[in-house]
């Protein structure tokens, strides 16, 4: 399935601006602590919440600060699906589908080592909150 395609449909465009807003609200703690993510960091944390939602667990040999700050970001990320869903089983294909199409939307805006993907999530998050 072409994920470009999920954006149109509420189901699934509500679930990824959630995990969208999700990576914003943790890059703006890690950029409080002197943090700076890159692109290639959030595509790391969207593989790992991946893993988890598909395997349950996480090896974690993260021993830096900034590879600590992907790793919450996967659990966080992870938790949202639960959040999102308390009282409705979300299937974790549909949960995976639009994990991948988050990745897909990183894809095509990162520049390797650069911040161009959340430079524009920053912007995106702010013009959809500003028009609730």
């Amino acid at each position: 399935m072409n994920t470009t395609n999920l954006m149109k449909d509420p189901f699934y465009s509500g679930i990824m601006f959630r995990i969208e807003s999700t990576i914003c609200s943790a890059d703006k703690r890690a950029q409080e602590k002197e943090i700076f993510l890159t692109d290639s960091n959030v595509k790391s944390s969207l593989s790992k919440a991946k893993g988890l939602a598909q395997k349950g667990e996480l090896k974690s040999k993260a021993k830096k600060d900034k590879e600590m700050v992907v790793f919450d970001l996967a659990y966080s990320i992870n938790d949202l699906r639960d959040r999102i869903y308390e009282n409705t089983e979300l299937k974790l294909s549909d949960w995976l589908l639009a994990l991948r199409a988050v990745e897909d939307s990183i894809k095509l805006r990162m520049i390797p080592g650069g911040r161009a993907y959340l430079d524009y999530l920053v912007q995106f998050i702010a013009q959809a909150k500003s028009t609730q």
